[in-house]
């Protein structure tokens, strides 16, 4: 295989309700002390650095890299894979803290929201081809490879749509057109 054929995706699988099962770590008090631990861990491991140089190069996304996460707190790197849902918002707030501490101006700008956190390094059993993806990594974090064979469109399911007033006592009918490409 080729390097250009291979897609990686890292994507949060999500479920429609979270349940905490027996022997799983509880989850941090808040997003508070998510946030502290992102900030100890870019003070201790020199992400830093790292950071003023994404912003001098205009760049907006922080590779977090999951062997640093782990060489740091083990428990904080295997939650952030657990519960990415709870982890990955408090980080990248604490990241925008970061930037905005560096850059004050930049602080009051919108341009500070853009910046966002994305993760490389050892994934381990997250690690899977889309053959391998199985309810197990329902709202975990979770790196995908494979080969792109097809790939189709999204169509709407609904084409037209009728709803009732009861109020005008009227029909109204609304048209959803086709996505072109």
């Amino acid at each position: 295989r080729r390097s250009s054929d291979l897609c990686s995706v890292s994507a949060a699988l999500r479920a429609p309700t979270l349940t905490t099962q027996p022997g799983t770590p509880t989850p941090m008090a808040d997003a508070g002390a998510a946030k502290r631990a992102f900030l100890d861990f870019v003070d201790q491991k020199g992400y830093a650095n790292t950071i003023r140089g994404l912003m001098s190069s205009d760049s907006t996304r922080l590779q977090l890299n999951l062997d640093d996460l782990r060489s740091f707190d083990a428990e904080l790197a295997s939650n952030f894979l657990r519960r990415p849902a709870e982890y990955l918002p408090a980080f990248e707030e604490g990241l925008r803290e970061t930037v905005a501490n560096f850059d004050p101006t930049l602080a009051k700008q919108a341009t500070v929201n853009k910046f966002r956190i994305g993760v490389t390094g050892s994934f381990g059993s997250h690690h899977v081809t889309p053959r391998g993806l199985n309810s197990g990594l329902l709202n975990k974090l979770a790196y995908v490879e494979g080969i792109v064979t097809k790939c189709t469109l999204v169509r709407p399911k609904v084409v037209k749509s009728t709803h009732w007033c009861p109020a005008t006592k009227k029909f109204t009918t609304k048209e959803i057109g086709r996505a072109h490409v």
